[in-house]
């Protein structure tokens, strides 16, 4: 029970829900093109994407100076995964 406590308050937020539906369509993102299409501060973009980050929904790197991030979707975090196929329906709906 506490891993699903877990998940579900990672993205128990609008803005990550967001930033979720965005890589889902782009794969992979560097942290200005996330905060930027977001319209959001880059400090707001980075400590939603760490929590992400952290509760293994998201991946990071650096390249040349820049952070990137992209999808864990991984059959290890069965929760996260079921969460990420959500925001694929939603996002589905949303555009139809």
């Amino acid at each position: 029970m506490d891993m699903l406590v877990k998940v579900y308050k990672a993205v128990a937020n609008e803005k990550r829900l967001k930033m979720l539906a965005l890589l889902i369509k782009n794969r992979d993102m560097e942290l200005k093109d996330i905060y930027t299409n977001l319209k959001i501060p880059q400090a707001t973009a980075s400590r939603n994407l760490k929590i992400l980050e952290k509760d293994n929904f998201v991946s990071s790197w650096y390249e040349r100076g820049k952070v990137f991030y992209s999808l864990i979707e991984s059959n290890e975090f069965p929760y996260n995964k079921a969460v990420l196929n959500s925001i694929k329906i939603w996002e589905k709906e949303k555009s139809s």
